[in-house]
């Protein structure tokens, strides 16, 4: 902090010179009178008369002239003085703030660089632990450094207000098992599916599980700002253990945005366990809505290691009202015929026109799915581009993965409900086999579905006792979905078996 302290004295002076210059003019006129008289006498007489008039005129001039000197006298006092670092921080000579306990550069004592066969500082000491990411950030206090921390929450103010499900806030709870709730937070370590009713306020659920912050380490959870107002991005780092695995770490960061309120994102850099064990998405209060990425889904997330740097996989949630939330339907092909590879196929109807197939790619691979390529389909009249994206992908299970957890694409979710709710197999009415319509029966010949002969079933006199399945040979109707066959199918669709 700079303080400038600037006095100025001003001294004025006045001289004042009267000059005064007096003229006399003096003027004289003199006229003479000579009178001559003359009589009859000898004697002649003469007057002389002389008349003087003098005039004199003084004009007096007055000159006065003022001079005024001005001194002005200008003293700047300069102070300099410290503001305290943040919490857990020191000052160097050069001024800046450093965290000994996690700077690699100012490992454990202030110039202490940790060589190149290490990976980080972890308190105080070079290591090969992982490193914190997030440059600046602060620990929530209490958390790490000689105290384990175990299922608890901390409510803290923020440096700017931050907003889910359009509710906005100046204050959240960050929870020690990988969760920032605006309001109505729980410490509950037992993740599940969303929306969960422990928490009753908007909650971003970055990686829900039974975390746990180790003493004697940098563990923590950090967050701080990066960029300047009015974009500004709000960070929480979390840096911790799993209860119980001290040596099962992971590195992940809940974003909020300044200048895009319901906008939150999740940045990944190690998971050990690869998300088995977590619940990953965002919900609006216990009741929902809801978003959901995971829920203890091996592989979900990148397992990355203690010297990755850039983040594995990067999710964005966007959770503007339900009226402005975009929302894309993901559907599978229920028919194997005559769609190729059919269980690696899923569609997505009501797919914004202005999300390239790129993008969906690009959002899928992150996910760690295996994408092979996005089509759109286009109007044959025309060649227009329609709302609907077919998806191939590499394996079954990434796209079972994506029908059970969908994904979010930019500003839209691929919602899978649609797919799971509607998986039943299709079944042809005319010769009762599965894979296939009436349009593509090949034989065209009608089947009973009670005893299985080639006859409608309102015509068969079979009696009960010869009920018979034409595609499983059970003593039941070839209609009902307990057929084995049918259930066979089922699981084919989704490859759940």
């Amino acid at each position: 902090t700079t303080t400038t302290t600037t006095t100025t004295t001003t001294t004025k002076t006045t001289t004042t010179t009267t000059s005064t210059s007096t003229t006399t003019t003096t003027t004289t006129t003199t006229k003479t009178t000579t009178t001559t008289t003359t009589t009859t006498t000898t004697a002649t007489t003469t007057t002389t008369t002389t008349t003087t008039t003098t005039k004199t005129t003084t004009t007096t001039t007055t000159t006065t002239t003022t001079a005024t000197t001005t001194t002005t006298t200008t003293t700047v006092t300069t102070t300099t003085t410290s503001a305290p670092c943040p919490t857990g921080y020191v000052r160097t000579p050069s001024g800046a703030c450093v965290n000994l306990r996690i700077d690699f550069n100012n490992c454990g004592s202030i110039g202490y660089v940790c060589s190149s066969t290490y990976t980080s500082c972890s308190n105080g000491a070079c290591s090969g632990a992982p490193a914190v990411q997030l440059i600046g950030g602060v620990t929530i206090n209490g958390w790490g450094g000689t105290v384990n921390v175990d299922d608890a929450y901390v409510t803290i103010s923020l440096p700017f207000s931050i907003t889910l499900y359009g509710y906005t806030t100046s204050s959240a709870s960050v929870q020690s098992n990988g969760c920032v709730c605006l309001a109505g937070c729980s410490s509950s370590y037992t993740n599940g599916p969303l929306p969960s009713g422990g928490f009753s306020g908007p909650t971003a659920f970055g990686y829900w599980d039974d975390l746990y912050i180790y003493a004697g380490t940098s563990q923590s959870v950090y967050y701080g700002t990066t960029g300047t107002y009015p974009n500004r991005n709000l960070v929480f780092e979390f840096y911790m253990a799993h209860f119980g695995a001290p040596n099962l770490y992971y590195r992940f960061q809940i974003v909020f945005f300044e200048a895009t309120p319901n906008v939150v994102r999740y940045l990944y850099y190690q998971a050990s366990d690869s998300g088995v064990s977590c619940t990953i998405g965002v919900q609006s209060s216990g009741t929902g809505p809801s978003m959901t990425y995971s829920v203890n889904t091996a592989g979900s997330v990148p397992a990355g290691s203690s010297t990755t740097s850039s983040a594995t996989l990067t999710l964005t949630f966007n959770t503007a009202s339900a009226n402005d939330q975009q929302a894309a339907k993901i559907f599978v092909p229920r028919s194997i015929q005559p769609i190729k590879d059919a269980e690696m196929v899923a569609f997505v109807k009501r797919v914004d026109l202005e999300i390239p197939d790129n993008r969906v790619t690009e959002a899928l691979t992150k996910a760690g799915l295996h994408v092979v390529n996005v089509t759109r389909f286009n109007r044959k009249e025309g060649n227009i581009s329609t709302s609907t994206i077919k998806i191939t992908f590499k394996d079954g299970n990434s796209r079972n993965t994506f029908i059970h957890t969908g994904q979010q694409v930019d500003s839209m979710h691929f919602n899978g409900e649609a797919a799971l709710q509607n998986k039943n197999p299709v079944k042809c009415y005319i010769c009762l086999q599965f894979n296939h319509v009436a349009k593509y029966c090949k034989t065209k010949q009608q089947k009973c579905a009670k005893c299985g002969d080639n006859h409608r079933i309102e015509q068969c006199t079979a009696a009960n006792h010869a009920i018979k399945c034409n595609n499983c040979n059970g003593k039941h109707l070839a209609t009902v979905n307990d057929c084995s066959n049918f259930l066979e199918q089922e699981k084919r669709i989704l490859n759940l078996n």
